[in-house]
């Protein structure tokens, strides 16, 4: 249930970053790259982070992140 709600949050949030530049194609396919690339790399650092302090990753932990 949580991954699902992640899920959903994310697209949402995906919908609203889309949805709230009235800017050029260029800036808004660049923002919205950008939200992207920070969202996969904060998953990816605490996981890696996790899986140093406790010895293997959470998903409830990646999703908190």
């Amino acid at each position: 249930m949580a991954m699902a709600g992640a899920g959903i949050l994310w697209l949402g949030w995906n919908g609203l970053q889309r949805a709230a530049t009235l800017t050029s194609q260029r800036r808004r396919r660049r923002g919205h790259r950008q939200h992207q690339l920070a969202t996969c790399v904060s998953l990816l650092v605490w996981i890696i982070l996790d899986s140093m302090v406790h010895g293997k990753p959470s998903v409830v932990g990646a999703i908190t992140a």
